[in-house]
């Protein structure tokens, strides 16, 4: 069963081993400064058991932007991701943001499905912009002002 909730303080430390699994993982000062940051909204999903992927959202005149999001590396595949991510829009929904926008890695296969799957629409590619490996990010708006999710 699948808990999602706003993330707390003391779930600081589980998050920042889920993170370490990810391509450009932040480190637990960017983890801590994240939570601190009064526009972040930080959300984790968990099982019976724990904590087992996370997400934070900048949120400001109605619009939300997806700053990290990561399943723990085990989990990834397994719908977890996308129960978070609707729960998410959900969320934004009811503050009644318009729209949500992201940064993917193109060569991220797994996460440019959901979105899309979502309802997310790419909208600009920027060349060069990831390193360690090399990649372009895909930049991606959901309108929540005609999503059904």
């Amino acid at each position: 069963m699948a808990t999602i909730r706003k993330m707390a303080q003391t779930d600081l430390v589980q998050c920042a081993r889920i993170e370490e699994s990810a391509l450009d993982a932040w480190s637990m000062e960017q983890l801590e400064e994240e939570f601190e940051n009064p526009v972040a909204q930080n959300f984790v999903i968990q099982n019976e058991e724990r904590i087992v992927g996370f997400c934070s959202f900048h949120y400001s005149c109605g619009e939300a932007s997806l700053n990290t999001f990561t399943i723990h590396q085990a989990m990834r595949g397994s719908g977890w991701g996308k129960k978070l991510l609707s729960h998410c829009i959900a969320y934004f929904k009811e503050k009644q943001a318009h729209m949500i926008y992201l940064e993917v890695r193109s060569q991220n296969q797994s996460a440019c499905a959901l979105y899309e799957k979502l309802g997310f629409q790419q909208v600009q590619v920027r060349k060069g912009f990831y390193k360690k490996p090399d990649d372009d990010a895909l930049c991606m708006i959901l309108n929540l002002e005609e999503s059904s999710c």
